[in-house]
């Protein structure tokens, strides 16, 4: 594996939400996480076992209703409690407190609410003692689910504690593998290279693949329109999608100048977000705002992205639509970033490949007038989106378990 250098990697650096921006994830079907159940001596035979699920953002949401809608299959009497969103209501969870809670990103949006955290971790605790649930599966968003996992494992000792996507050791704090180590039992890796970093623990370690790739199968066949389209992603997180949006509205208008057919695909977390995001009356009828519902079928569609870092870059790069990668976030954030974070790369597609395939555009260098620069020639050249697509099929077949 080759050695990381210094660079931005702007928007992982979060105190109570994901290291990754929520966006790299792993789908955990029901074999799997019963296995790693088994290799942690959990009683599965149970008619109705206890399980405690606590996602910290809506990505969490996502794979953790799959793993209660697989689960149910095997176990139907199974018991959930523990925090979720809509998707682990969707599969009979009833949330202690709301996930929005825990959606935060970056040093300076985080420090207000750290008192509520840690009040909802003692919270979370205190339920796990009185319930003594067999199994705690802490989801993705390690700084504040770690913590809680470490507490409940000294409230509950005979619980097997797991936790699924493993954090960026890789990318810093490396240490934090061997602290994982006591109070852990099984952790479920998205990508291969990261069991490496437990090899020398205790702790058990399974690669289980990514859902991205199994969850966009059906969208694949689908072909871009013959009028060109632009997908832009301005994030998974209102704060983030306000913070772009100046920036990604400049863009449009200059591009909407040079080719007034050109129409814009935009997934948004939720419609109450268009309050925050004005429009201009010169792009108002090219702009297609999406959620989640409909968001792949839409962007199966669109000639290239436009997109911030995480989760969604590996979605569309299964989907095969090239693209361009930015972030920008608080200068304090990024400041502390540039100090702690040891990786060459910010999209996760660079990561996959070990190469900068993909180009980022990172703080100051997220301009309209570099980021047309970059965008223009996928627009416009078919030799360009197949030099890049070619590199996102290798990225899609990486992402799939060996």
């Amino acid at each position: 594996m080759h050695q990381p250098k210094k660079a931005f990697w702007l928007n992982s650096f979060n105190i109570a939400a994901p290291i990754w921006g929520g966006f790299v994830i792993l789908l955990c079907k029901s074999r799997l996480f019963c296995k790693s159940m088994a290799m942690t001596n959990t009683d599965t035979s149970k008619s109705t076992p206890k399980i405690m699920i606590i996602a910290g953002e809506a990505s969490g949401d996502i794979l953790a209703a799959d793993v209660m809608r697989e689960l149910k299959l095997s176990h139907p009497n199974a018991e959930f409690m523990g925090v979720g969103g809509a998707k682990m209501s969707e599969e009979g969870l009833n949330s202690i407190f709301p996930i929005s809670e825990l959606t935060l990103m970056g040093l300076t949006e985080v420090l207000p609410h750290i008192p509520k955290l840690m009040r909802r971790g003692r919270e979370l605790t205190k339920i796990a003692k009185q319930e003594q649930p067999d199994i705690l599966l802490t989801v993705d968003s390690p700084d504040f689910t770690l913590r809680v996992a470490k507490k409940i494992k000294r409230a509950c000792p005979n619980i097997k504690a797991i936790h699924y996507v493993s954090p960026s050791v890789w990318a810093w704090r490396r240490g934090r593998v061997n602290k994982m180590a006591k109070f852990l039992d099984h952790v479920l890796t998205l990508f291969p290279f990261e069991c490496d970093f437990y090899k020398h623990t205790t702790l058990a370690c399974t690669h289980v693949g990514h859902p991205v790739v199994r969850r966009l199968l059906p969208y694949r066949s689908k072909t871009p329109t013959e009028t060109r389209k632009l997908a832009i992603l301005p994030g998974s997180r209102p704060q983030e999608c306000i913070r772009h949006w100046p920036t990604l509205l400049t863009i449009m208008q200059d591009l909407a100048i040079q080719d007034q057919n050109l129409s814009f695909v935009i997934p948004i977390p939720n419609l109450e977000l268009l309050d925050h995001l004005p429009i201009t009356d010169d792009i108002k009828q090219q702009i297609q705002f999406v959620t989640h519902d409909n968001r792949y079928e839409a962007l199966a569609t669109c000639t290239a992205a436009l997109t911030k870092s995480g989760t969604s870059n590996l979605e569309l790069a299964v989907l095969g639509i090239p693209m361009v990668v930015f972030y920008a976030t608080s200068t304090t954030t990024a400041f502390i970033a540039q100090k702690l974070l040891n990786v060459p790369y910010v999209s996760p597609v660079n990561w996959v490949l070990g190469k900068k395939t993909i180009p980022e555009l990172l703080q100051n260098e997220f301009t309209p007038e570099n980021t047309l620069k970059e965008l223009r020639p996928l627009l416009m050249q078919a030799t360009t989106r197949a030099k890049q697509q070619e590199e996102l099929q290798r990225t899609s077949r990486r992402l799939q378990k060996d």
